[in-house]
């Protein structure tokens, strides 16, 4: 088993949409194992993860469809992933996550350097009524301006230059919104004893040097996280939940989980996602190609 193998964890609950095209897009670029959670899916999830099991390519850990805490999976993924080869890189993020490498990871794999991978959430290109600059989303923007830090959401809603650049090539446009200040990582397990909720930061460094050899340039992240009426449903409900069950939940979340949910409560999502779709199409990387379900024309 290399020294410097590249291996991925994440957790997974009804991700059938997108669960192939994740696991071919990686292995192109270089990843060799997968270390994953499934939290009792519902939908061809596992089918998908037991052909890879097969091939050798995954290791499938299955818990209760209760998702426990964030930092209870991290430790247990880590774990699995220190089993396996104490020395491999190792990256952790989410199953809509894609890594996108500026070169060749073995090149990338020196044993020492820890990579900081800045993140873009990837959204269509819309002059819908439930989308920023909208009515809607002022109306959210200033019932949550009474009780949360919005300095964030001020930012992507109303400067305009945090949506980035248009995407050429695409079926549909696509905006970028960059959310870089809370990156993934791509580290030497032997460096990191234990990263923080949500994997974004080392809490735990094995010596003092791990903490200066860190890159910022090497690799990126895509995110897609709306990809379909039926998840976009159970993801605002999942925040509704949270939020009403938790009133103090919703100052330590996303914008978009919180514009979610106010959606919902207006009975938009369906009239959102009819009018726009994501890209059906992203362009390949290495013959992998990243697919999103599409809705049948009415």
């Amino acid at each position: 088993m290399s020294r410097f193998e590249a291996v991925m964890a994440f957790a997974v609950q009804d991700e059938e949409d997108i669960l192939d095209q994740k696991l071919r897009h990686h292995l192109a670029c270089g990843f060799t194992h997968f270390h994953i959670i499934d939290h009792g899916s519902l939908d061809g999830s596992l089918d998908i993860l037991a052909d890879y099991a097969r091939q050798g390519v995954v290791s499938l850990i299955r818990k209760q469809r209760t998702e426990p805490a964030s930092d209870a999976w991290i430790d247990i993924l880590l774990d699995a992933a220190r089993a396996r080869n104490a020395s491999a890189y190792f990256c952790l993020c989410d199953a809509d996550e894609f890594v996108f490498p500026h070169r060749s990871l073995a090149s990338l794999m020196d044993g020492a350097t820890i990579h900081r991978l800045g993140r873009t959430n990837c959204f269509p290109d819309t002059d819908s009524n439930l989308w920023p600059g909208s009515d809607v989303v002022a109306r959210f923007r200033n019932s949550i301006e009474k009780g949360f830090d919005t300095r964030s959401i001020r930012q992507k809603i109303e400067s305009g230059a945090p949506w980035g650049d248009v995407v050429d090539g695409l079926e549909h446009p696509l905006f970028f919104c960059d959310i870089s200040a809370n990156p993934k990582l791509f580290f030497p397990l032997g460096r990191v004893r234990k990263l923080s909720a949500g994997a974004h930061h080392v809490t735990d460094y094995s010596d003092d040097a791990a903490q200066r050899q860190v890159s910022d340039d090497a690799m990126h992240i895509r995110h897609y996280p709306m990809r379909g009426i039926d998840g976009l449903k159970r993801r605002a409900d999942k925040y509704r939940r949270l939020f009403d069950e938790s009133p103090d939940l919703p100052r330590t979340w996303g914008w978009q989980n919180r514009f979610l949910v106010e959606v919902a409560a207006r009975d938009g999502l369906a009239r959102f996602w009819d009018r726009h779709i994501l890209p059906a199409r992203l362009a390949p990387m290495d013959g992998a190609e990243i697919r999103v379900k599409r809705l049948p024309e009415r």
